[in-house]
């Protein structure tokens, strides 16, 4: 069904079923995390792909005021901790 993106004692999150008109994953007046999944499937634009990442977290924090912080993930770093 996917690649789990997250798990938790209570669900488990697919790429592939995670939308955002779902109970589970949708956002509210209340939420107060939020994962952004971006990938690169060209490891010759990884400069470009830092730059998605940069620019995203730019727009986050100018116009809503969010801190965010980012962790790529690759075969030898395949996991993290997400808050």
């Amino acid at each position: 069904m996917g690649e789990i993106i997250y798990r938790d004692d209570t669900a488990v999150l697919t790429r592939c079923l995670n939308w955002r008109d779902g109970i589970t994953s949708e956002l509210t007046d209340e939420t107060q995390n939020v994962i952004f999944l971006i990938e690169n499937n060209c490891p010759e634009r990884h400069q470009d792909f830092e730059a998605a990442i940069k620019l995203l977290q730019n727009r986050l924090s100018d116009f809503l005021n969010l801190k965010t912080k980012s962790q790529i993930l690759n075969p030898k770093s395949n996991s993290c901790n997400l808050i």
